[in-house]
Formats: C-alpha cells, sequence, structure tokens
C-alpha cells in the first residue's frame, strides 16, 4: 500500500502556492521542471504528498549550485530561463556527452534571433495520444508546426511558458556551460542510435535527411 493520492500530489504539483508550498526557487507557473528525479528515502507511516514534493524542491535547490546561478546569469539567462532551456536538452539528448552542444545550438539560436524550432516542445503541447498509446508520436501530424500553443517553438519565439521536464544535472551542467560551435541545426541520425548530425546551414540540415 502506498499512501500518495496522485491526483493530489499532481494538483500541488501544478498550484503549490494553493498549498502553502514555498521555495527560492521560480514557483509562480508550477513546479513542472523544479523537482529533482532521484530517489527518496521516506518514512512511509510519515510521509504525505506535501512532503515528497518540499523533498524533490530542496533537492533541485542544492542541485543548482552557486557556480551554476553565475553561469546562466553570465550566458544571459534567468534561473526559470536556465530550467527550461535544460529540460529542451534533456529532451533532445540521449547520450549526456551530446548534451553541450545542443545546449549551444539553442544559445546560437538565440544570438540569431531564431525560433528554437525543437520537436520536444511541440511533443508537450500535443500531450498524450491515444490512438498510439505514448506521451511521443512518431512521426508528428502532418502541419504540426502550425499548432497553435505556447510551447510550439516552431511557430512562437522565445521561450516556452515553462520546462518540459524535470532535466538532469547533466542537462544543467550543459545549459551552464554549453559547447563552443556555430552549429544553428541538429537532427536525429538515421542509424537509430539516438545521437544527432549537427549543422551550420539549412542546407546543410536537410542533407541529413533520413532516406
Amino acid at each position: 500500500y502506498w499512501p500518495i493520492d496522485t491526483a493530489l500530489f499532481l494538483d500541488m504539483a501544478r498550484h503549490p502556492q494553493q498549498y502553502d508550498i514555498t521555495s527560492p526557487l521560480p514557483i509562480e507557473n508550477g513546479l513542472e521542471g523544479l523537482l529533482l528525479s532521484g530517489d527518496y528515502v521516506v518514512e512511509r507511516s510519515a510521509v504525505n504528498e506535501k512532503q515528497i514534493l518540499i523533498a524533490m524542491l530542496i533537492g533541485m535547490e542544492r542541485n543548482l549550485t552557486p557556480e551554476l546561478l553565475t553561469a546562466y546569469q553570465n550566458n544571459g539567462l534567468s534561473l526559470y530561463q536556465a530550467l527550461i532551456m535544460a529540460s529542451m536538452v534533456e529532451k533532445e539528448a540521449l547520450s549526456p556527452a551530446e548534451m553541450p552542444l545542443i545546449a549551444s545550438v539553442f544559445y546560437n539560436r538565440i544570438e540569431a534571433n531564431m525560433r528554437f524550432q525543437t520537436d520536444p516542445t511541440l511533443q508537450y503541447a500535443i500531450g498524450y495520444d491515444k490512438g498510439q498509446e505514448t506521451w511521443w508520436i512518431n512521426p508528428l501530424p502532418a502541419g504540426f508546426d502550425q499548432i497553435d500553443s505556447p510551447y510550439n517553438t516552431y511557430r512562437y519565439e522565445g521561450f516556452p511558458p515553462t520546462p518540459i521536464c524535470a532535466p538532469s544535472h547533466n542537462a544543467l551542467l550543459a545549459v551552464a556551460d554549453p559547447a563552443e560551435s556555430d552549429y544553428y541545426f541538429f537532427r536525429a541520425k538515421c542509424d537509430g542510435s539516438g545521437e544527432h548530425n549537427f549543422s551550420r546551414t539549412y542546407d546543410e540540415h536537410l542533407n541529413f535527411a533520413c532516406p
């Protein structure tokens, strides 16, 4: 028996201030992306939904060291923007080794006033697909780039409203210390490895399309 009401847990995560949950982290838009994933040891008889959320918030607070916060600021990002970017990096990269390079693409796009145009934010906007029984549909539907959602970074400029997942420590580090590159595009390789080909121009990007 697990004495946790999942519906209540999710409602607390969406509306923390209604449950008197406080944190130095930016929780105004809910706790999406602010809860550190991992293993937590709790007393089964004494635990409740709020205690678990607070423990996960504290985990993220401890993960965001002064060095990371300073790096985000030096990179021109607010903490919340850094968390959003880290969540996008998290969902784009299967390999932690690619995270700094993916982060560099996002920074380069910001510098060039380009939209992020990243699939994971669009998948977040689409949500759960009952037909495919998945949160990650493949292929994306025709006209996907016109879906009217602030999370559609193909259609709308700037950051989506919130993080789209809980970023790992590796993703947080990648946003703090991105690779140096002149890449503006990347797409998954056709070998099923989950790794990416990176491109400087759109024509190069198109040449990496799978047959």
